[in-house]
């Protein structure tokens, strides 16, 4: 008789143990284009009508945050998503990218926040300052003469005479402490383990303007000082881009 009970007693107290009091949530980012999920290297319609394509967009994640009453949970440092390679078909660009925000209570939160570029704290290091093991030692992720990040990187293709041929190269950068975008949405989130994905869209037609069309063919490439007001446009665009799904 002992030794059942000491059976039982055993695996009630297993069965409690593997309870999982945290679980990770799957923050996944989806990148469109008017509404369709963006290829890399497809053809789209810029806003004025000129024919673009992608060859890859970017950008550093930041301060991802959920709260609610007495639990909250955030990331710590900046981690870049590249959609280059995972757009490169409509079925991988329909699974996104994810972000795993780790050690999340189980849980009703009811704000889920992120930013988009790299905390004014943290731009105000060098690629040197950092490990190996974190996207923010990429040499080529800095501008020096900004002393700042590359918060966002959209590049590709645009046909500016309309003879049919994606003729100019753009590269339409961000960074700069006053380009940080944060978001929050105010939800309810409730995380468990069957329910740990929060699904984010970025609609990238909407980094063009929707009232006032981006003058691309006037600053096709974003690299000089005297182009922080092109910077703050599409600052202010690209936070229009992003919405929750669920």
């Amino acid at each position: 008789m002992q030794l059942r009970y000491l059976f039982f007693l055993v695996l009630i107290l297993g069965m409690f143990s593997c309870k999982k009091d945290t679980v990770e949530v799957q923050v996944n980012f989806r990148l469109t284009y008017d509404g369709e999920p963006l290829v890399m290297l497809k053809k789209y319609q810029y806003p004025d009508g000129k024919s673009i394509f992608f060859n890859r967009f970017s950008f550093f994640l930041s301060n991802v945050s959920l709260t609610g009453d007495g639990i909250s949970k955030s990331s710590e440092g900046a981690e870049m998503l590249n959609f280059t390679n995972v757009n490169s078909s409509e079925a991988s660009a329909q699974n996104g990218l994810s972000f795993t925000l780790k050690e999340v209570e189980q849980g009703t939160y009811t704000n889920f926040s992120f930013c988009v570029g790299v905390p004014a704290d943290l731009n105000a290091k060098k690629p040197s300052d950092f490990g190996n093991d974190s996207d923010l030692s990429t040499i080529s992720e800095y501008w020096e003469p900004w002393k700042s990040f590359i918060f966002s990187r959209t590049e590709g293709f645009v046909d500016l005479d309309g003879d049919g041929t994606e003729e100019k190269g753009f590269a339409l950068h961000t960074g700069g402490d006053a380009a940080l975008i944060c978001l929050d949405a105010a939800d309810n989130f409730t995380v468990t383990e069957e329910a740990n994905e929060i699904v984010i869209n970025i609609d990238l037609k909407k980094l063009f303007g929707e009232t006032k069309v981006y003058d691309i063919a006037a600053n096709p490439q974003i690299h000089s000082l005297t182009q922080t007001p092109q910077v703050k446009e599409l600052a202010d665009n690209l936070a229009k881009a992003f919405s929750l799904v669920r």
